[in-house]
């Protein structure tokens, strides 16, 4: 498989061709379009030989996309590929734990690395396989509390919108996720500007409010 730039913006961006909507997730979806008139693969983007319209060349081409964007493939690739069992406490799917009416099976679920931060699972790029491992219930909700407690304290973004600070937006990779950080006892400080970290690639820069920026200018 390869990547390719899409026409329309950047990977994770959505668009519509003439079966349905869709996520740009190798950037090879806009083939066969306005932007690109050669069809190609969404998978491999190998060009289609005719002018049919579809979106990959082969079942496997397909199979390969779902495991890889498509939660419901996705995850239960992600079971497949550990075994079916937690990656935590090595407890497998199916496991009975209690007697007699008691009696409960352990289930498995595919845990994000990066997380969704409350974006749609169904499809997205973060439903690779190297961002999804197997949690029993237990160790998953272990996961994420402690990565609640690994978010640095600072104020919600919501409320630095309210204060005049524009959407946070990192400078390498675009995402719009962010911790704040505490920078106080750092050379340059500037109380009226925040540091934040993108929760996606962890690259620093700065928000300012929009009367500090046009200060600054």
């Amino acid at each position: 498989m390869g990547f390719s730039e899409s026409p329309t913006g950047q990977l994770g961006t959505q668009g519509r061709d003439r079966f349905g909507q869709f996520l740009f997730c190798t950037g090879f979806e806009a083939s066969g379009t306005r932007w690109e008139k050669a069809a190609r693969c969404w998978w491999c983007g190998k060009e289609f030989p005719d002018k049919r319209p579809r979106r990959y060349c082969s079942e496997d081409c397909r199979k390969e996309y779902y495991r890889h964007f498509q939660w419901p493939w996705a995850s239960e690739w992600c079971l497949e590929r550990y075994g079916d069992r937690c990656v935590d406490c090595g407890v497998e799917k199916g496991h009975k734990e209690g007697e007699g009416w008691k009696a409960t099976y352990i289930t498995l679920v595919a845990h994000h690395i990066i997380p969704l931060d409350g974006k749609s699972r169904t499809c997205n790029l973060l439903n690779v396989p190297c961002n999804l491992i197997p949690d029993c219930p237990s160790c998953h909700q272990k996961r994420h509390a402690i990565m609640r407690k690994k978010r640095a304290p600072g104020t919600p973004s919501t409320q630095l919108r309210r204060n005049g600070y524009p959407p946070g937006k990192c400078t390498k990779c675009g995402s719009g996720g962010y911790w704040l950080l505490d920078w106080s006892a750092e050379e340059g400080y500037d109380p009226l500007m925040r540091k934040c970290m993108c929760r996606l690639c962890e690259e620093i820069y700065y928000l300012a409010p929009k009367y500090h920026q046009e200060a600054l200018l």
